[in-house]
């Protein structure tokens, strides 16, 4: 059952009922009066009243993919805390708060090539990186208009599916790109990476700032993939960087 536990003026809320697979995603509303939460499975984002842990009401998709696509594909409370919105299959879904009704959607052109989205705090502003390495796309999605994508340099790419991140007023994106370079020497060809943080501002679609990090060697034969992740601090004024060796 739900119960509140109290640590001081520290309340925690376990969430129990109605909860039949791991939610990947959880979010408050502003004013800290609801969380939402979704699952691997379903196709629905429970809403819950925090002072009681109560669930509220389920709203419900239409959408047969959006469970299976929220480890990647984010959902926020709109500014004013009247809707919800979440991206899944190409389709960006609103839904009333209060009666749990399904809005009307956003399609976007290209969107199911989408891999990872990511949204402002307030819902206006979407990126999304795809299979298309080029350029990370934005859309405003108030207006229901795609911006300028902020473009990559040709020689480089994107570290990584998650290797880009979104401040939280929208207004920034960063990414980690890397480039590969080859040369020979005495004991052969070797590969050497280098990698970079570049910043750009969302209203102008323009580079603001380029961070430069160390050159690392390339081990031939060694698994590739690693855990990279970026962050905004709250004021956008600090950025955060994580990979494998600071794990």
């Amino acid at each position: 059952s739900n119960q509140a536990k109290s640590g001081g003026n520290k309340p925690e809320i376990v969430l129990q009922a109605g909860i039949t697979s791991p939610q990947t995603q959880v979010g408050f509303s502003r004013d800290g009066r609801l969380l939402a939460s979704t699952g691997m499975h379903g196709n629905s984002i429970k809403l819950w009243e925090v002072s009681s842990g109560r669930l509220l009401r389920q709203l419900e998709s239409t959408m047969p993919t959006f469970g299976g696509s929220s480890m990647t594909r984010p959902f926020r409370f709109s500014a004013d805390g009247r809707t919800i919105v979440a991206l899944a299959d190409g389709q960006l879904k609103r839904w009333d708060i209060e009666t749990g009704r399904e809005l009307n959607a956003t399609v976007f052109a290209g969107g199911k090539d989408l891999v990872t989205v990511q949204l402002s705090d307030d819902g206006k502003i979407l990126a999304a990186y795809g299979m298309k390495q080029g350029s990370i796309r934005l859309w405003d999605t108030t207006l229901s208009r795609e911006l300028a994508p902020l473009d990559i340099d040709q020689d480089e790419a994107v570290a990584g599916h998650d290797s880009f991140t979104l401040s939280g007023d929208g207004s920034l994106v960063a990414a980690l790109t890397q480039t590969m370079k080859a040369s020979t020497g005495r004991k052969g060809v070797s590969m050497t990476t280098t990698r970079q943080v570049t910043i750009w501002d969302v209203a102008s679609g323009k580079k603001t700032k380029t961070l430069k990090m160390p050159a690392t060697p390339v081990q031939f034969g060694a698994s590739n993939y690693e855990n990279l992740s970026l962050g905004f601090s709250t004021d956008s004024g600090w950025i955060a960087f994580r990979d494998d060796s600071s794990m």
